[in-house]
C-alpha cells in the first residue's frame, strides 16, 4: 500500500501571527484559528508530508513518544481535510 501524502490546499489562505495561525478561504465566511500544537501541525504542512512524517516531527519537537500523539494528530489531520484546509492523495 502506498502512503498517503498531505499538503495545504491551494485555496487555503494562512497567516501566522505569533504562535497562532489564521486560516481563511475566499469560498467561506470567517476563519479558523490554530494555536499550540495545531499551529505546529499546520507549519509542518508547508511541504508535502505523510501523516507519519508529521507525527514523527511533532514527537521530536515536543520530546514525546510517537505512539502517545499519533491518534490525536491523525484525527486533527482528518478534520483539516474535512474543512478543506488540506488535501491528500496516494503517493
Amino acid at each position: 500500500m502506498t502512503p498517503t501524502r498531505l499538503r495545504r490546499s491551494p485555496a487555503s489562505l494562512s497567516r501566522r501571527v505569533g504562535d497562532e495561525v489564521y486560516l481563511a478561504s475566499p469560498d467561506r465566511d470567517g476563519y479558523d484559528l490554530l494555536g499550540g500544537s495545531a499551529a505546529s501541525i499546520w507549519m509542518h504542512l508547508d511541504r508535502d508530508a505523510s501523516p507519519q512524517e508529521v507525527v514523527a516531527s511533532l514527537a521530536a519537537q515536543y520530546g514525546v513518544a510517537e505512539s502517545s500523539i499519533e491518534a490525536e494528530i491523525r484525527t486533527f489531520l482528518e478534520e483539516l481535510e474535512l474543512r478543506g484546509w488540506i488535501t491528500s492523495w496516494e503517493a
